[in-house]
């Protein structure tokens, strides 16, 4: 018994720890690796599931800047369910074999220890930030799923063993300080037949702007998922479509949606999401089976009337079997026998309950029972009994 308490205790320690733990580092409180290590800023999901591995985005400061609000990308902890880590770097920190590639190593084993990461990161940064993320990608392909790298200040030489990796290369039309020098870099991928995409920012000079954040928050999905956003979009569709379903009772439509969404999406909040909605069916079934079970053992006229429904708005799950099974068994010949016992004791009852009242002087008590039994019974002789009694009164 202390045994089982114990453990209870700490399951619910565990649970508290993890909730304070993802309210406390959604506010991006500033880590530090070790005692003296490099520092970063951490931004996970509002609700963290400790079976689960998050996908991380690390997100890369230009020079004089830190990691504190990670360049915007702060929310998207919270809308994807994903983890966001932003080193605060010092120095000149763009060449990872400097000393830097090792330090985001370290803050990477570091984050792991407080929250489940995935391996493969996705990795962007601006200006600086930009080519350290280039070269730690292409320095680390078996470790980056996708890099989205925003006007970088130098370009390198692409490493063939990185063609696996997603590339997102951009800069402003009016950058005329790096835009020639990106342009080639963008061409050397395309012809080693990199995975990349390349895209000007008309109009804009060295900044990072809204064109290029949209940009990376679709690669992000692409990497992490290997869905376009278009098909995101209709993934949400189908989320929202079986919500409808759900609120319709439509239970069995509701799961075929959802288990598509969640064999397609495995890392999204979608199907975090399509997950949550399932397990509700699979309450509200196991809930509606315990129901039906306890109604047939004192009315089963409506438990015929609930399995009946069950089936129907079940239908596809398990529970719609099991609800046929039963309603099998109700419908049965000796079921039908047993329930025409049921019904005649209830009869029976009723009507000695209201004769009880009337001879003890109580008629008023007594009517309830009568019209009870002629309302549900009209065509039994206890109702027909009812009827001469209510008009004595």
């Amino acid at each position: 018994m202390h045994f089982c308490l114990w453990t209870a205790w700490l399951c619910l320690a565990a649970c508290v720890s993890a909730h304070a733990a993802a309210s406390n580092e959604s506010q991006g409180n500033p880590h530090t690796v070790g005692d003296a290590g490099p520092e970063y800023y951490l931004y996970v999901p509002a609700k963290l599931m400790r079976m689960r591995h998050y996908q991380v985005l690390v997100v890369m400061h230009d020079a004089g800047q830190t990691g504190e609000g990670a360049m915007g990308w702060a929310k998207l902890a919270r809308e994807a369910s994903c983890v966001v880590i932003a080193p605060t770097f010092h120095d000149d920190y763009r060449d990872p074999a400097s000393g830097s590639g090792k330090s985001l190593h370290a803050i990477l084993r570091d984050a792991g220890k407080k929250v489940p990461i995935h391996k493969h990161i996705i990795i962007t940064g601006f200006g600086d930030g930009a080519e350290f993320a280039l070269r730690f990608a292409l320095a680390n392909p078996t470790h980056v799923a996708g890099c989205a790298a925003h006007s970088p200040t130098h370009c390198c030489t692409p490493d063939p063993r990185a063609s696996r990796v997603l590339f997102m290369v951009t800069c402003g039309g009016k950058d005329t300080e790096r835009l020639a020098e990106t342009r080639r870099f963008a061409d050397r991928l395309r012809a080693a037949r990199f995975r990349m995409r390349f895209n000007v920012v008309e109009g804009a000079g060295y900044t990072y702007t809204e064109k290029a954040h949209k940009l990376t928050r679709d690669l992000f999905w692409v990497a992490s998922t290997g869905l376009t956003t278009e098909q995101r979009d209709q993934i949400e569709a189908s989320v929202q479509q079986a919500r409808t379903h759900m609120g319709e009772g439509r239970y069995g439509d509701a799961v075929v949606l959802l288990k598509r969404v969640v064999a397609l999406l495995r890392l999204s909040p979608e199907a975090q999401c399509s997950e949550d909605l399932l397990q509700q069916i699979e309450t509200l079934g196991t809930k509606r089976i315990e129901s039906l079970d306890a109604l047939a053992r004192s009315d089963a006229d409506k438990a015929i009337a609930m399995a009946e429904r069950t089936v129907k708005q079940f239908q596809g799950t398990r529970f719609e079997q099991e609800a046929q099974r039963r309603l099998d068994a109700l419908q049965d010949p000796m079921a039908r026998e047993m329930r025409e016992k049921q019904r005649a004791t209830k009869r029976r009852a009723w009507l000695s309950m209201a004769r009880n009242f009337i001879t003890n002087g109580k008629p008023k008590m007594a009517r309830p029972y009568l019209k009870k039994l002629i309302d549900t019974f009209p065509d039994s002789p206890e109702a027909a009994q009812a009827k001469k009694m209510l008009e004595k009164l």
